[in-house]
């Protein structure tokens, strides 16, 4: 569960972990997914799962993640660098992905983030959450494949010149 680098140095990811951390703390594992579930997905996606979904996702959860790795990986993301020189010194075009729920950073934020990176863009997935490859996979491949596509076509134009 790692929340993206923000154009605004990532105090909101700091706040936002160590709540995480207290509800695997007093809870295990359960409670964090109980705590980062109406985060993570959007509001769509949780109206069409129901209970169902939920319990499904939940149980997934449970079986993957143990509370010493969730706590690992946590603690982790706090000491994550943000460095956003190293952002401005990438050569290889990005592509930001994100869903318009997505609670961890809108489009705005995104498009702010993309503007420190030389060859970045940004798609917004709408009616989606902080995971679109889950919530909305095809619209997800499609962007992607977009995206590769336009890459390949600026390379192959370089080796025609």
């Amino acid at each position: 569960m790692r929340t993206a680098t923000s154009p605004y140095r990532s105090q909101r990811r700091g706040w936002l972990i160590r709540s995480w951390l207290a509800a695997l703390d007093a809870g295990g594992p359960g409670a964090l997914f109980d705590a980062a579930y109406p985060l993570v997905f959007g509001d769509r996606t949780i109206a069409q799962g129901g209970p169902a979904a939920y319990l499904a996702l939940r149980e997934r959860f449970l079986t993957l993640n143990s509370a010493a790795q969730l706590r690992e990986n946590l603690r982790g993301t706090l000491a994550a660098d943000d460095d956003l020189d190293k952002l401005r010194g990438l050569s290889a075009p990005v592509l930001l992905l994100t869903g318009d729920d997505d609670f961890g950073m809108g489009p705005s934020s995104l498009a702010d983030l993309a503007a420190l990176i030389p060859d970045a863009r940004v798609e917004t997935i709408p009616r989606c959450g902080h995971i679109p490859y889950f919530e909305a996979p095809e619209a997800f491949e499609t962007a992607a494949q977009r995206f590769l596509a336009e890459v390949e076509s600026r390379t192959d134009m370089r080796a025609g010149a």
